[in-house]
């Protein structure tokens, strides 16, 4: 059974978007997903071609089918998880929240147990690194989420500019990725469900056991005593 029979019911169709994939709504909160087939993904950097030790060696993973925001999640969906569940927040993301002039910038200031309460409440999952990594790079495994050529005016808070702080999501159209997702590269650090460890990827060595571990005791638990 692939994800979208599995996950039919909780979400709606939107649209095929311009790279033709299909979009889905998540019923739960209104996230925007792109829905991604199953593939042979390469995965990691040719370390032969001056690649990053940490990011090689390059190799295979078998990929099912699986869903990817649109955007990062924002301030105003945040806001209303923590409006509707009474979930404690930090200091600095309380007063995000009220920010109304920050409400369709990413949320920031979330912890990983934060970002998994989110997650549970609205049927969803964080991305493992390679399902990230691959959204990221699309079947040709490009280098940026657009292509292989460095181009800071297709993302925010790139290393060559003097931009600071969070933009609103979908502020860099032509940087959008393979699959139509926005703001894989800058803007904001997003978490996935993967511990770092060595490549080659495999989901059976433990990297995912704690992420696993932490949304299963999340469900168990009331979130007004979290």
């Amino acid at each position: 059974m692939t994800k979208l029979e599995r996950y039919k019911d909780q979400l709606e169709f939107v649209r095929k978007n311009e790279q033709g994939y299909d979009e889905y709504r998540n019923k739960k909160d209104g996230y925007l997903l792109v829905h991604i087939p199953a593939i042979t993904a390469t995965i990691g950097t040719d370390l032969t071609d001056g690649g990053v030790q940490d990011e090689g060696p390059q190799h295979q993973v078998e990929l099912e089918d699986y869903f990817i925001g649109v955007h990062p999640i924002t301030v105003a969906q945040y806001r209303r998880f923590v409006e509707e569940t009474g979930y404690h927040v930090s200091e600095f993301c309380a007063g995000l929240l009220k920010n109304m002039d920050m409400q369709d910038h990413p949320i920031t200031y979330v912890s990983i147990p934060d970002s998994v309460a989110y997650l549970v409440w609205a049927g969803l999952r964080l991305p493992t690194e390679v399902e990230w990594e691959h959204a990221y790079r699309g079947p040709n495994n490009n280098v940026f989420p657009w292509g292989n050529e460095w181009d800071s005016t297709k993302c925010h808070n790139s290393v060559d500019s003097e931009k600071t702080g969070t933009a609103a999501i979908g502020s860099y159209p032509s940087g959008v990725s393979h699959y139509g997702a926005h703001d894989m590269a800058g803007n904001v650090w997003e978490w996935t469900s993967t511990e770092f460890k060595s490549y080659p990827y495999s989901p059976t060595d433990g990297r995912e056991d704690y992420i696993r571990d932490l949304m299963e005791a999340t469900a168990s638990v009331p979130f007004e005593v979290l």
